[in-house]
């Protein structure tokens, strides 16, 4: 068993770390004036993502007393630990902002997985198309000219079904960014009714104060100004609340259309094009000396007799290095031809 001066050390420990989470919280109070957190906020934030430490952090401070702990629960979601800072009580306006802020940790952790859905799918596609790439920029650099084969339709038929999975996931992540917008809008709502309440009461306060003061009694004329100022207040409610519901709509059951696969497609494809261009420039190299001896070596089907009488191929240089004019010529021809390939199917 663990000796008596270890627990000590350790509770001396816990009540440190406890001390520097309240500073940070106190620096925190301008961004949740309100102080509600949530146990994944907190581990998150302020305990670099440890749960059990953020656990053990609010524990050590509801013990003394700097804030409340208490479960939430929103339908039959499993409950999650919330916590409030700098308070004995949470009331029950904050416990639904507690529920709704562990709702939108869940949709935010889904929008992120379907981000991620959308990352790999568009990455697939481009390799699909950079295979063509390459084998584009190796036909070139053998054989001096454009080589255009069916690879390129084979590369678009691969590289579709990985966009439509992209752009799948693109839009279940908008529904989602959509949907906790609205959560976040609701939540400022809950906020500012509470306090529109804490306003009325306080008002309410200094008027029976003042009453009392002066000796008058309510008259019909008070109750009737009060009764207008109320339904003002309802029907800029209401107003408010229908606001953000026409706000947040939007229609995700739309199909998945050609322009949008056709859009995504060149869009890769005229990435393709210029990494192509480049990969072409860089590897005119220099005429190696073994070039210079298979000249004299017996005669392949591929090569062709020069003007001079010399037996030469189609890519044969007849210099140790490249002049500068001729790789301005071939980089010229290169981009000529791939101006005038169509990356249709």
């Amino acid at each position: 068993m663990l000796s008596e001066a270890y627990h000590l050390l350790m509770f001396d420990a816990l009540r440190t770390r406890a001390s520097e989470v309240c500073l940070l919280l106190d620096r925190d109070r301008e961004r949740n004036p309100r102080g509600l957190y949530l146990l994944d906020e907190i581990a998150k934030c302020f305990c670099g993502g440890s749960v059990e430490d953020a656990l053990a952090i609010l524990l050590a401070l509801a013990t003394d007393g700097k804030g409340r702990l208490c479960a939430v629960q929103y339908a039959t979601d499993a409950p999650m630990l919330g916590f409030q800072y700098a308070s004995s009580v949470i009331s029950a306006v904050d416990r639904v902002i507690l529920a709704l802020r562990t709702v939108r940790s869940k949709l935010e952790a889904r929008a992120a997985a379907w981000q991620r859905v959308e990352q790999e799918n568009e990455a697939r596609a481009r390799d699909a198309l950079a295979k063509y790439s390459a084998r584009l920029a190796a036909e070139t650099a053998s054989s001096g000219h454009l080589v255009v084969t069916r690879s390129l339709s084979n590369a678009r038929e691969r590289a579709v079904p990985f966009l439509q999975r992209k752009l799948l996931a693109q839009r279940h992540d908008q529904k989602l960014r959509a949907t906790i917008e609205q959560i976040d809008q609701t939540i400022w709502a809950v906020e500012q009714a509470q306090d529109n309440q804490a306003v009325m009461k306080a008002l309410e306060s200094g008027v029976r104060c003042a009453k009392s003061l002066q000796g008058e009694s309510g008259s019909a004329e008070t109750l009737s100004t009060t009764l207008d100022h109320l339904a003002e207040v309802l029907e800029t409610n209401a107003d408010f609340t229908q606001a953000i519901l026409d706000d947040t709509s939007m229609n995700a059951d739309q199909e998945l259309s050609d322009a949008d696969l056709e859009q995504q497609l060149a869009s890769l494809e005229e990435r393709l094009r210029s990494e192509c261009q480049k990969e072409t420039q860089r590897n005119v190299v220099t005429r190696s000396p073994r070039r210079r001896e298979r000249r004299s070596s017996p005669t392949r089907p591929e090569e062709s007799f020069a003007g001079d009488g010399q037996r030469s191929s189609p890519v044969a240089i007849d210099h140790d290095e490249v002049s500068r004019e001729e790789v301005e010529k071939d980089v010229q021809r290169l981009d000529a031809a791939l101006q005038g390939i169509t990356l249709t199917e």
